[in-house]
């Protein structure tokens, strides 16, 4: 593919649209905000092999009467560039914890209320984890996407040690143990010990670590256990920390499989890389099992079977979540002021004198905007445009006396 076009009017599909955008188009350049040649000059080429280029035309935008009123981005993509290596991108704090309750859920054998009740007995040291900032930008200095937040701070090593402690002791107290290494963790007989110790290692470590664990893997968190060769919680406790503590748990590490024909030192993701970039993604989690079968069986790579789940996960329910958090940062609903504030301004009665101001106004304003582009992107699909010019709102009396006709009703 030589030449992409993007209508950015289209609502429907964003998420398909960014899933595809890394693999698919990995060297492109574009028009998407203006930039002067000698900008460019200044800044560093992002592929090791490409020079700053021109960037193609940007396509005329024409309305019913021939008038041009406006413009929209085009790309050229070079499919022979290989970028330049980035660090290891971390989870952001949802994704965080909902990688923790997963793991919990599956290494319990499924049980997901008694994996909730640990995320419950961790809550304080869950609370210490930082969530992210719209990372702030020269081109937005009001902030962009939250998942743009890289930094790293102590309070995350701290937290996330902190938890991963908390966790392994929780995990390991009453009829857990059992759950979570099976019968041979508690039973009398000392002779299966041994392999219940590295059974246990591969289930929990594939879980944490999202790929089965190649044998110095297992060589390699048994040590944690320590000398012991016999039953003991506390050497689940420092393999299970160890395991919630490594990079491949907290980050996404990407080492790659085959390498990629006529490309220097670039290569295809492997099966359970592309599982786990599909995954956080569209659900902000894990992979599930589905998602992990296809891995294990190798098909995940095939275009049919990809282009199944990628289906399947866009209409997966935790996807709406996710594209709530990017619309939410997208359309910048938080700079929005406390409105109620201003409730006794002569001027402020005069614009809100029919409608019920109360220290809500302001966060069903937000919600408003937000359904609003989650509405015309799963119930009814639509654009851009009819999203801004639509006259329906939510359902709460105050926006919807603010902003027009609700939804409901």
């Amino acid at each position: 593919m030589k030449q992409l076009v993007v209508d950015v009017q289209k609502v429907i599909g964003v998420s398909a649209m960014l899933a595809f955008s890394a693999s698919l188009f990995p060297a492109c350049t574009g028009n998407v905000g203006k930039q002067d040649s000698e900008e460019r000059e200044d800044k560093q080429p992002e592929f090791e092999d490409d020079k700053f280029s021109d960037p193609p035309p940007a396509v005329e935008v024409i309305d019913e009467s021939g008038k041009v009123v406006g413009t929209k981005p085009t790309f050229a993509c070079k499919q022979d560039a290989v970028p330049r290596s980035v660090g290891l991108r971390k989870l952001i704090a949802s994704q965080y914890k909902n990688t923790l309750r997963d793991v919990f859920t599956r290494a319990l054998g499924g049980d997901a209320g008694e994996a909730m009740k640990v995320m419950s007995e961790i809550a304080p040291a869950l609370a210490k984890y930082p969530a992210e900032e719209r990372a702030k930008v020269a081109e937005s200095l009001h902030g962009t996407y939250r998942q743009l937040d890289q930094d790293i701070q102590q309070a995350h090593v701290l937290s996330s040690y902190e938890i991963a402690t908390q966790a392994a002791a929780r995990l390991v107290e009453g009829g857990r143990l059992a759950k979570l290494a099976g019968s041979c963790a508690t039973d009398s007989n000392t002779s299966n010990d041994a392999a219940c110790i590295n059974d246990f290692i591969k289930k929990f470590g594939e879980l944490a670590l999202r790929r089965p664990l190649e044998a110095e893997d297992v060589s390699f968190y048994r040590d944690f256990y320590g000398d012991s060769t016999g039953i003991d919680p506390l050497g689940f406790i420092d393999v299970i920390t160890g395991l919630l503590s490594a990079p491949q748990f907290l980050y996404m590490v990407e080492h790659g499989d085959k390498a990629v024909a006529n490309k220097s030192n670039a290569y295809e993701l492997s099966s359970y890389e592309l599982a786990s970039r599909l995954a956080y993604h569209f659900t902000q989690t894990m992979p599930d099992l589905e998602l992990t079968e296809a891995a294990k069986a190798g098909t995940l790579t095939s275009e049919g079977e990809y282009l199944k789940q990628v289906d399947r996960l866009m209409n997966d329910s935790r996807t709406r979540n996710a594209s709530q958090e990017f619309f939410s940062d997208y359309l910048r609903v938080e700079d929005l002021p406390q409105l109620d504030m201003h409730a006794d301004k002569k001027d402020f009665k005069a614009m809100f004198s029919d409608v019920p101001v109360t220290n809500m106004l302001r966060q069903n304003m937000m919600s408003d905007a937000v359904d609003m582009f989650q509405y015309f992107t799963w119930n009814k699909p639509g654009t851009v445009r009819d999203a801004l010019t639509t006259e329906k709102s939510g359902s709460s009396p105050e926006s919807v006396g603010v902003e027009g006709e609700g939804l409901r009703g």
